[in-house]
């Protein structure tokens, strides 16, 4: 019988580890790391990596038992509360008054959506919520900005405990070349972890816009007409006593310059993923965000919020990727009440519930329904008027087109919309998204099997066959599209799909077209398999 207060809800089954899995969620930030000896579990993990043997990814003794920049597997919130302190965030530095982090909330978000299994890279501790320096807010500000990367001329005083968040982010060269793991750092450790999915930065909103602004209320006494009773006593007089004025602590807001510092942030995390070509991309790992909430100084009074917003984002250096998705709004739970307004990002719950969907119905199913997490509001409020609202790049007639949107349905906190960034109609569907990242994840698996073969028709052959196995066993289950398996898929692996040249030099390609069940058109992907560049 039901017992008060208690809810049992249904956990999808633990998995091991799976190269092709796509559920899995790597998260990278910042967060205490609490004290006392490793588990034995995560020492064992550490010591079957490369992070303990000379190497370019090698990291010292003190670095391991910090969990600075290594990736972490975690099956669950309790076993992340076990690690770190994510709810040790200093208000004020100096301060005992403690709220929790952004990755941590995040990582809460996840597993009570639904999400099975994470990887978490600790980049270091998380900076006091308000801006020390005395009250130098830009000083504050500048120490925010620059955990993200640094030269090193402008690196952190502690910056031996710290990591970059973004390599490459500072200058103009790039993050590097994806295919030297000595660039594997912060968020480019997703080309170390082959089951990875989906990527997080929880702290992009928080580090770009700084420390936290403080909104001052004064008390003001209503102001009250003297009146006369006739006969009445005569009543002493009243002295009002001074009320202290109210502070209230904002959640991060972007201004119109910090969003095109947000944006390059989101364009290298991008670039991160698509490598430098040839092995090294992750291609099949899409990128999660909150869309920052807009400094009310930014707001058109022509737009609202939603339509302003998203101007910005797509002003030049525009995000238009089918590997991103946006959530959007903030939303209020129990966990981040005690942070400003009381709310968090959106990308920990959208990664569980995508985690969730993928776990049971398969990737390509739209994650969109009803919620399992704890939501009491959203900021801000959403309104039938910015559903509805027109923007750019693709003139869509409702915010979901090209948002992962929050709200209520029938008195249940939803995922609304399921969508990418992307600008084309086509690539807007954030299951058809994942869906191709899962094709590639497999055509990657199955390259491997065939990178030592000789490139004969024997091999060519073989390629093909376990190609056709793999789309036919998807067509069947409905994944793809069409009234018969050649209008849903089909594999070229002969001289048609190579020329002289690419057998010359020992290059082996496979072209393999798709018809996901929700385009009207097909999607082709090349398999190619070259010892000159790794593939």
């Amino acid at each position: 019988m039901p017992v008060p207060g208690i809810e049992i809800r249904e956990r999808p089954a633990r998995a091991g580890f799976a190269p092709t899995r796509a559920d899995v969620a790597l998260f990278v930030g910042l967060v205490h790391r609490r004290p006392g000896p490793l588990p034995g579990a995560v020492s064992e993990w550490i010591a079957q990596t490369d992070f303990v043997r000379p190497g370019p990814l090698f990291r010292a003794a003190e670095k391991r038992e910090a969990l600075l920049d290594i990736p972490v597997p975690i099956d669950s919130f309790e076993t992340f509360d076990a690690l770190f302190a994510w709810d040790e965030r200093p208000l004020v530095a100096g301060s005992p008054e403690q709220v929790p982090c952004r990755l941590g909330l995040a990582v809460r978000s996840f597993f009570e959506e639904g999400g099975a299994k994470a990887y978490v890279v600790r980049t270091g501790d998380p900076l006091p919520v308000l801006a020390s320096h005395d009250g130098d807010r830009e000083a504050a500000w500048r120490d925010f900005r620059n955990l993200l990367a640094w030269r090193k001329a402008t690196a952190p005083v502690d910056a031996a405990e710290r990591a970059p968040l973004l390599p490459g982010f500072i200058g103009s060269a790039g993050p590097g070349d994806m295919r030297d793991p000595a660039n594997w750092s912060g968020a480019a450790l997703v080309h170390y972890l082959e089951d990875v999915a989906l990527l997080l930065l929880p702290d992009l909103p928080d580090l770009i816009a700084g420390p936290a602004q403080v909104q001052r209320t004064e008390f003001v006494p209503d102001t009250i007409e003297e009146q006369f009773v006739d006969c009445a006593p005569e009543a002493p007089a009243v002295v009002l006593l001074p009320r202290p004025a109210s502070e209230r602590v904002l959640a991060p807001r972007l201004t119109k310059g910090d969003f095109g510092t947000w944006r390059k942030a989101i364009g290298v995390a991008l670039n991160i993923l698509a490598g430098t070509g040839g092995a090294s991309h992750r291609r099949d790992v899409m990128l999660l965000a909150s869309l920052p909430l807009l400094d009310a100084a930014s707001l058109d009074g022509s737009q609202n919020e939603a339509e302003r917003t998203l101007a910005l984002v797509h002003q030049s250096g525009a995000i238009s990727s089918a590997r991103l998705q946006l959530a959007w709004p903030w939303l209020a739970t129990p966990a981040a009440s005690l942070l400003g307004e009381g709310v968090e990002g959106g990308e920990g719950v959208l990664a569980g519930a995508i985690a969730r969907t993928t776990l049971t119905d398969g990737a390509h199913s739209p994650a969109t329904g009803r919620l399992r997490s704890t939501i009491r509001s959203t900021l801000p409020a959403l309104s039938q008027r910015m559903l509805q609202a027109v923007h750019e790049p693709a003139q869509a007639d409702w915010l979901g087109a090209t948002l992962s949107l929050f709200g209520r349905k029938a008195g249940e906190w939803r995922l609304l919309s399921d969508a990418t960034a992307s600008g084309s109609t086509h690539w807007q569907a954030g299951s058809v998204s994942r869906l191709m990242a899962s094709l590639v994840q497999n055509t990657r698996q199955l390259g491997e099997m065939f990178f030592f073969e000789a490139s004969s028709p024997e091999t060519w052959g073989r390629i093909s066959r376990q190609f056709e196995s793999l789309l036919r066993s998807l067509w069947r289950d409905g994944v793809l599209g069409g009234r018969s398996e050649a209008e849903a898929f089909s594999v070229v692996c002969d001289r048609r799909s190579m020329t002289q040249a690419d057998l010359d030099s020992g290059r082996l390609v496979a072209d393999i077209e798709v018809l996901p069940a929700q385009l009207v058109e097909r999607i082709k992907v090349s398999l190619v398999l070259w010892a000159g560049d790794k593939a």
